[in-house]
């Protein structure tokens, strides 16, 4: 009688995990989905004029080499690099969290 039992348990346990993994998959979909949807949202939003007339490379072309001299001096991309990426981590941050933290 008792290996009818452990094999009953068994079964149980198998049933629940597999009942788990369904429930997980389906929500790595749904997360799945709701990424593609930002990600299509995006990708509609149309560019606006003014930015077709300009190129950064075409912008950085016109700065005086001694101003360009300074900014690499000072390391100025790279500390744009860390504000930006400060920034980002909060926006981040924030929309994870739903704005508690």
């Amino acid at each position: 009688m008792g290996d009818f039992w452990s094999w009953l348990w068994d079964a149980f346990k198998a049933i629940f995990a597999a009942l788990w993994d369904l429930c997980t998959d389906l929500f790595v979909m749904a997360v799945g989905l709701i990424f593609d949807l930002v990600v299509w949202i995006a990708n509609h939003i149309p560019v606006p004029d003014f930015l077709s007339q300009y190129s950064l490379s075409s912008l950085f072309a016109q700065i005086h080499p001694g101003v360009l001299y300074f900014v690499s001096f000072f390391r100025l991309p790279e500390c744009l690099a860390i504000i930006g990426a400060g920034v980002a981590f909060r926006l981040i941050r924030k929309l994870l969290t739903l704005g508690q933290w």
